[in-house]
């Protein structure tokens, strides 16, 4: 049976959606994040990706990226978010009460944290074809050293990836 074709879905009028991403390459251990964030007509607010070197797993990864998904929210003043990634373990305990018993639940506390200090941040989890954009964000950081970030634009490397997104 085939999956219908998922696209990035816009956010209500009063919200942006932050899409976040990782890739874990285990030969390498090298670990590349991206995040995305759109107002509700899916116009780019802002953008990033970065190399964060190795870590234990991708689900380390993910929650990492998570984390900086909503800290990157707060530095772009957006202040009432949806936080969408694919990785559901890590948006489960994002969305979850009490403390989990993995490795990465000090940064699932963290995120948890700082999206309290925002007006609302809701978790939600996306397919990974819902999150195209943040994951080729994610893969290309693994080719750079430096962090890249951008506002109200994209790197070109990105654009056919961007517009293949929308609904």
């Amino acid at each position: 049976m085939r999956h219908p074709l998922v696209c990035w879905s816009p956010p209500p009028n009063d919200h942006y959606k932050v899409n976040f991403g990782a890739t874990f390459f285990e030969e390498t251990g090298s670990t590349g994040v991206g995040v995305v964030v759109r107002d509700c007509t899916g116009q780019i607010i802002g953008a990033l990706r970065q190399n964060i070197g190795s870590v234990q797993s991708i689900e380390m990864a993910e929650a990492m990226v998570a984390r900086r998904a909503v800290m990157f929210a707060m530095e772009l003043c957006v202040f009432r978010v949806i936080i969408e990634g694919d990785c559901s373990r890590v948006i489960d305990a994002l969305k979850g009460f009490g403390r989990y018993g993995t490795l990465f639940s000090h940064i699932i506390d963290e995120s948890k944290r700082i999206g309290g200090t925002l007006r609302n941040c809701l978790f939600q989890h996306v397919r990974r074809e819902g999150n195209r954009l943040a994951y080729c964000l994610a893969k290309k950081a693994v080719l750079s050293a430096n962090t890249n970030v951008w506002v109200e634009s994209l790197f070109e490397d990105v654009e056919d990836v961007f517009h293949s997104d929308m609904p």
